[in-house]
């Protein structure tokens, strides 16, 4: 549990004379053969790709923390740990973070990890540059010491342990994540990477698409070797460390399931009919990706044409939107959804999410969506790479699900008398698919915005291709 969810227990409870047990592990007497904790080594994260020293970072945090008025700062969450000190790991699959706890002090910074966890090289750099290390499970004894003192905490990632573990004496001030907010702003160095790691995962998806279309009919292709052969596509361009998530490859009916994971027991054969959706992404040392396309695998109804051509509008919508400074992604998510809205039609999702640079593919802050609070109710900032993903789906036998998704980092546009306005620059590079689009239902600005698209797509792509591949790609790419 953490501090926040502890404290609205404690506000609920207050009456009812029910009282929480403190420094209370029920799990640790029963649960037999419990596993250790993973303790794959780490390594550091080149500043070449994070743009910024882990020095650096530490100053910038320390700095919020004034803000605060705070002496120490915690930090739980293995992401900013990860992004914070320029280092990665492989502690749970998908995310290249380590388990860790970290206090940033005034004067001090200290990271609680496994000692086995850090080569020799790293632990001395790392000391060199003013970091003090301590086993992973001293943390809490730690914490216990900081009498008379006051630290601030992310209270939605603080569990209920290290919250305890802090003496009555020590002022507890709460916020929502220091680091979040800062890794959540790529700085110009990462943004230059995302649009290079675009072009080799674009060459990926185009050497998977163009296997797919080769094969479909001919040789046997399952949702799940689908998905093989991507990885295996994406596995093949330099820097490559791992998928950002496992595939979601759903073929008709499978593909309206909005979290789809496709197991030995669902594996479905796709066949040159329907639509098949596959969303999926890579680690790279450069960069984080994160892209959905709907594909027609064979005959498609003029019904399932209109439906992604809805989607189409939307995902145009929101890429070619101009807005001011202060804008939250709850404020923007409307224009994703208009043109279904305009068909009594919705999706149950989110409309984007922000990404990590080499790190978990899904982040904060900010995030584009219809909720309240939290974080749709994050500022959009320059220099945040986000999502841009609106679907449709339709269950049953013969369902089938859209989703179209490109990643964009938010850009300066106009500084007008009132303000400074921000665009969205989408640097996700793949084809879409033209036999899915009613034409008649575009109007002439997003066919426009299309076309170009498209364009942009052969021009950067092509250059990495062998002759039939552009062949090929130069079809997909025909204006509509």
């Amino acid at each position: 549990f953490s501090t926040s969810q502890l404290q609205t227990m404690e506000l609920l409870f207050k009456n009812k004379n029910l009282q929480i047990a403190e420094n209370c592990d029920l799990i640790e007497g029963i649960w037999e053969d419990r596993p250790a904790i993973v303790a794959n080594e780490i390594y550091e994260h080149d500043i070449k790709y994070a743009g910024q020293s882990r020095v650096e970072k530490i100053t910038n945090v320390r700095s919020k923390m004034a803000e605060h008025s705070v002496e120490n700062y915690l930090i739980t969450a293995t992401d900013d740990i990860g992004w914070l000190f320029n280092i990665r790991g492989s502690d749970v699959d998908f995310n290249p973070v380590t388990y860790a706890f970290a206090v940033i002090s005034t004067d001090e910074a200290h990271l609680f990890i496994q000692s086995s966890k850090v080569p020799t090289s790293l632990n001395t750099t790392l000391q060199k540059d003013g970091v003090t290390l301590h086993e992973y499970d001293s943390i809490n004894s730690f914490l216990e010491k900081l009498e008379n003192s006051s630290i601030l905490l992310p209270a939605g990632q603080t569990n209920i342990a290290l919250y305890q573990a802090l003496p009555k004496s020590c002022h507890i001030a709460q916020s929502r994540s220091i680091v979040q907010i800062l890794k959540g702003i790529k700085n110009p160095t990462e943004q230059e990477w995302l649009r290079k790691v675009m072009v080799k995962d674009g060459v990926a998806m185009v050497h998977f698409l163009k296997w797919l279309e080769d094969n479909i009919g001919k040789t046997k292709i399952s949702e799940l070797s689908a998905a093989t052969k991507l990885h295996e596509c994406r596995a093949a361009q330099d820097l490559f460390v791992g998928d950002s998530f496992p595939a979601i490859s759903g073929y008709k009916g499978n593909g309206a399931i909005i979290h789809y994971k496709v197991s030995p027991e669902s594996d479905t054969e796709l066949h040159a009919d329907g639509i098949y959706l596959i969303d999926s992404g890579g680690q790279y040392l450069d960069g984080t990706t994160d892209i959905t396309r709907t594909l027609a695998l064979g005959n498609v109804t003029e019904d399932q044409k209109n439906k992604y051509t809805l989607v189409l509008k939307g995902h145009i919508g929101l890429a070619t939107i101009v807005f001011p400074e202060g804008t939250r992604g709850n404020q923007l998510d409307i224009l994703a959804r208009q043109a279904l809205w305009k068909n009594a039609l919705n999706y149950r999702h989110g409309t984007g999410h922000g990404v990590g640079f080499f790190m978990n593919v899904h982040e904060g802050p900010q995030r584009i969506g219809p909720g309240a609070g939290g974080s749709f109710d994050v500022a959009l900032q320059e220099g945040m790479y986000s999502s841009n993903e609106p679907g449709y789906y339709e269950e049953g036998e013969e369902g089938f699900g859209i989703r179209i998704e490109n990643l964009v980092i938010t850009q300066k546009d106009q500084l007008t008398d009132y303000g400074q306005f921000f665009n969205f620059e989408t640097i996700t590079l793949c084809p879409m698919d033209n036999q899915l689009i009613n034409v008649e239902m575009l109007t002439s600005e997003e066919r426009k915005w299309y076309n170009d698209y498209q364009q942009e797509v052969f021009e950067k792509l092509s250059p990495r291709l062998d002759e039939a591949e552009t062949l090929w790609l130069k079809e997909k790419c025909q204006a509509i």
